[in-house]
């Protein structure tokens, strides 16, 4: 991620077919499936 300009831009990498924007998606919607948004802000706001 870097922000240019005043807007966010968002990089994938993919290696070995692994994207890295997928695997945060499913982290993401895993966490709201399981816990809540809160939850989700929290660990962001931690790591």
């Amino acid at each position: 991620m870097a922000r240019r300009d005043g807007r966010w831009l968002i990089y994938d990498v993919v290696a070995d077919g692994s994207s890295m924007v997928g695997n945060y998606r499913a982290q993401f919607t895993h966490i709201m499936k399981t816990a809540s948004y809160t939850k989700l802000v929290e660990k962001l706001t931690t790591q």
